[in-house]
């Protein structure tokens, strides 16, 4: 029944998440502490939260609600918080209950004084009357955290809340994931109702609706993570956070790291990028991809003529690291490699230095690089993820000067895709190739008004005898920015995207894991297809490298799953534990690798049979109980004289198979007895080698004489009697 109720229960909760999920809103926090306020940086107080948390489900991160006493203020906007980064305070208010309903994870990224996740205390009016106090009008009343299932960094401290009640009910090692840290919740003042009847563990208020539901200490050995109910194939997915509704990582109630598509998983797969919690082909704008994730596009001066930086240098090229946008300009001159020549005021600068730039995506000014002829510096691939030059300022009416620089071969700008304002003027770099006009006309905002001069490069004839020109797969009007087919500005045919990058394909290749993805574009298949594909996703895969498990493709089946024939992952038998080789229930090959309950018996040729029985059964007759670990139990056979035992031995029997006269359980009764409803009965005087029954008519055998009867029957006598007036009398 208990076990009933909690799935159940969990289903509710379950059906609750699911049908109300809404798509994720990310906001930032706050950092107030809990230092003391009056009434009007309170409500001031309030009026950000409303402006910060109406709508929101993840908060970067703190939840702090502190001194809030005006008891009209409604805080329902905070409904929809689901996840909160660094730590939760509620202190010197007085609200009814904590007003976050769908509030699943903690997760203590940032803790409140160092090691507190969840932080509640003196939520009363500590200067009410004692009527008041006992009409239980003011302060915190439940906490109503009834989606809280985890805590993953830091304690739990909830003290001095004198009319807060259930909180001490609460199960807390199943929601704090390192229970080695401090978890204190006081008792209330006040007599408290009990939960309700239908909570089979703690509750956060009063009402059926309110009973902690256990995702943690309820579950299987097996588990590593939390679980959707205690079985061995109720397992949440390593890549959920905060519980499950089901295995998959598609079934998460929430990610612990990203999430590709409808699944969790633990980085994103390729070219995706990390945008608040979800894998996408790009970062919004003003945000950049550092590493994979996206982060608010970090600005850097660049050069400011108002300051001492007229070049980039040794001197500043270290404040260009991680640099998304350069508020004024780029210049890079024959003084940024061999310093000042007059004043010595210019540090030396390497090439390889210039790699600094190399996250740089927006340039606001301009961007100019004019008379360098240094060993090495024959590209700009230090500027590959330059994607706009927007040209607030400008040199003349130019925002892109690239100029009589010797050493350059070609540009490998191979990101840049629009120059908002300003002329290019591309001139004088005697061994430039690929520099030709084709594709700036696209990448100017306007070109009938924006000026291109591109001259005084090297020839193409020379620049083609040297290798220099677009591979075959570049759109013949739309140049491109070096040798290779990943180096054009447009494709003829086909643009494959995949983990390396993108290059230039004449057809979406199946052979090689490729498939048409949209409108001249090609994709990679998942790396679980076996060659072709329909779209990215391993549920795409028209035949499985590996394993199919549902519609997946996998590296290889889970642990509740054992693959068939046919590399088609099937459902272990549901009394297996940790796993399975096969269906059967029977422990080993072809069977299960473990079990709730393991029957050990024996075939008719002796040899050990382990069978899993259900996680609630009891050991059948001829068997007794032992516990083994965690909370697994083994029926082992008794000894072969008794019918239910508590061990081993003879000694142990609890009952009989057969019972001696004197009530011992025996193997068999003595010569002149017989077993008669398992137990030993003195035969009849005149039988010989046992009985059957205790009658005369039941012996095996006569003493002395037997009288037959028709169909076997016979009757045992002292001696044949002389009027025998039915049957045959034959004397012993």
């Amino acid at each position: 029944m208990a076990y009933t109720l909690w799935r159940y229960t969990i289903f509710l909760f379950i059906w609750f998440r699911t049908t109300e999920s809404k798509e994720a809103i990310y906001c930032k926090g706050t950092n107030w502490k809990a230092g003391y306020v009056d009434s009007t940086v309170a409500a001031n107080r309030s009026i950000i939260m409303r402006n910060t948390f109406t709508g929101c489900t993840h908060v970067i991160g703190n939840v702090e609600i502190t001194y809030q006493q005006d008891t009209s203020i409604d805080f329902s906007f905070m409904n929809d918080i689901e996840d909160v980064s660094g730590y939760v305070l509620v202190t010197q208010s007085y609200i009814p209950y904590i007003p976050l309903p769908k509030l699943t994870v903690i997760r203590g990224e940032e803790l409140f004084k160092e090691s507190t996740a969840l932080y509640v205390s003196y939520n009363y009016n500590q200067t009410s009357s004692d009527a008041a106090i006992a009409e239980r009008t003011v302060g915190l009343l439940e906490l109503r955290l009834v989606s809280l299932k985890e805590i993953t960094t830091g304690g739990v401290l909830i003290f001095e809340n004198s009319e807060l009640c259930h909180a001490p009910s609460i199960d807390w090692t199943d929601i704090v994931v390192d229970t080695s840290t401090d978890i204190e919740v006081t008792y209330p003042l006040i007599q408290c109702d009990d939960c309700d009847s239908n909570c089979t563990e703690g509750c956060w208020g009063s009402g059926p609706e309110m009973c902690q539901i256990l995702t943690k200490n309820v579950c299987n050995s097996s588990c590593e993570n939390r679980c959707f109910g205690p079985g061995a194939d109720q397992c949440c997915d390593a890549n959920c956070i905060g519980g499950c509704t089901g295995s998959g990582p598609d079934q998460c109630l929430l990610c612990r790291n990203a999430l590709n598509g409808d699944s969790c998983v633990e980085t994103c797969p390729g070219k995706l990028v990390l945008d608040e919690g979800k894998c996408k082909e790009q970062c919004r704008p003003e945000w950049a991809n550092i590493n994979g994730v996206c982060e608010k596009s970090i600005s850097c001066l660049g050069v400011d003529f108002t300051t001492k930086n007229t070049v980039v240098s040794g001197d500043n090229i270290a404040t260009y690291k991680n640099c998304r946008v350069v508020k004024h300009n780029v210049i890079i001159d024959r003084e940024s490699f061999h310093g000042d020549p007059f004043f010595g005021t210019i540090p030396l600068m390497s090439y390889g230095e210039l790699f600094a730039l190399e996250n740089v995506e927006i340039i606001k000014g301009y961007l100019k690089v004019f008379g360098v002829d240094q060993s090495g510096v024959i590209n700009l691939k230090f500027l590959r993820n330059l994607k706009e030059v927007h040209g607030d300022e400008l040199e003349g009416e130019e925002s892109i000067i690239i100029s009589g620089s010797k050493s350059l071969k070609t540009l490998s700008l191979s990101s840049l895709k629009s120059v908002k304002r300003g002329d290019v003027q591309i001139t004088n770099n005697v061994n430039l190739c690929l520099a030709k006009e084709d594709k700036w006309t696209a990448i100017l905002l306007d070109y009938q008004t924006q000026k291109i001069s591109i001259s005084s490069n090297e020839l193409r004839v020379n620049c083609e005898a040297q290798g220099y020109k677009c591979d075959k797969e570049c759109y013949r009007y739309g140049g491109c920015w070096d040798v290779g087919a990943d180096n054009c500005y447009e494709c003829e045919s086909f643009k494959l995207e995949g983990e390396e990058g993108s290059r230039c394909v004449n057809s979406c290749n199946t052979s090689r894991g490729e498939y048409h993805s949209s409108n001249k574009t090609c994709g990679l298949c998942d790396k679980q297809c076996d060659g072709t594909c329909t779209g990215p996703s391993s549920s795409e895969c028209l035949s499985c490298r590996n394993f199919k498990d549902g519609d997946k493709c996998k590296e290889e089946c889970p642990e509740y799953k054992y693959p068939d024939a046919d590399k088609v992952c099937r459902p272990c038998h549901k009394d297996c534990v940790l796993g399975c080789t096969g269906e059967s229930h029977i422990k080993g090959e072809g069977g299960c690798d473990d079990c709730y309950v393991t029957k050990i018996d024996h075939d008719q040729n002796k040899r050990e049979i382990r069978e899993c029985l259900p996680r609630t059964a009891s050991c059948s007759e001829h068997f007794y109980e032992i516990k083994a670990i965690a909370e697994a139990r083994i029926c082992r056979e008794c000894n072969s004289i008794c019918l239910n035992c508590s061990g081993p031995s003879s000694d142990d029997c609890v009952s009989c198979i057969t019972t001696s006269v004197d009530g011992k359980c025996v193997e068999k009764c003595d010569s002149n007895q017989g077993a008669f409803n398992g137990k030993c009965i003195q035969c009849h005087e005149q039988c010989s080698s046992g009985c059957t029954g205790p009658t005369a008519k039941d012996c095996k055998a006569c003493a002395k004489a037997q009288v037959d009867f028709n169909g076997g029957i016979f009757e045992c006598v002292r001696s044949c009697p002389k009027d025998l007036a039915i049957g045959v009398c034959v004397d012993g």
